[in-house]
């Protein structure tokens, strides 16, 4: 049984100058101040980018997030997310949003579905890894073989 070996994140970039505390897995950075992490970036209200993690390109924090809005049966507002502004969720007679894209969980970007390998037990029956990221990643059949004679 493998364990992974958690440390704190050491990043002295803090408010208060004393070094980062969240826990991270080996040599890792925290969300907060890993450079590489995807970022909302949406416009506060004090006119800076947004800086919430987020997990696909493109995506939004909770706090940006576009809304619905409709009004339901209950008298409420729907807080179904919505990706732009005036348009209605599924469930208010707004079009069902067509997955055409994925983000790679190697390289982290956005690729179309072509670039990827057909997979019927995944989401959208695609791989994880773009065709780029598996074939450049290395592959522990054929070096075991490489050492055996035929």
């Amino acid at each position: 049984m493998t364990s992974t070996v958690t440390k704190l994140c050491g990043s002295t970039k803090t408010k208060s100058g004393r070094p980062c505390r969240i826990r991270v897995k080996d040599k890792d950075l925290c969300y907060k101040h890993n450079k590489d992490a995807i970022r909302c970036r949406a416009l506060t209200d004090s006119k800076t980018n947004c800086v919430n993690v987020v997990s696909r390109v493109g995506n939004r924090c909770p706090i940006h997030s576009i809304k619905c809005e409709a009004l339901t049966d209950t008298g409420t507002n729907c807080i179904n997310i919505v990706s732009k502004v005036g348009y209605k969720c599924v469930d208010h007679g707004g079009e069902e949003k067509v997955e055409t894209e994925r983000v790679c969980t190697v390289c982290n970007k956005m690729k179309s579905f072509e670039e990827f390998y057909t997979d019927r037990k995944a989401k959208y029956e695609i791989t994880e890894r773009c065709k780029e990221c598996i074939k450049q990643s290395p592959n522990p059949q054929k070096q075991r073989d490489r050492g055996v004679k035929r």
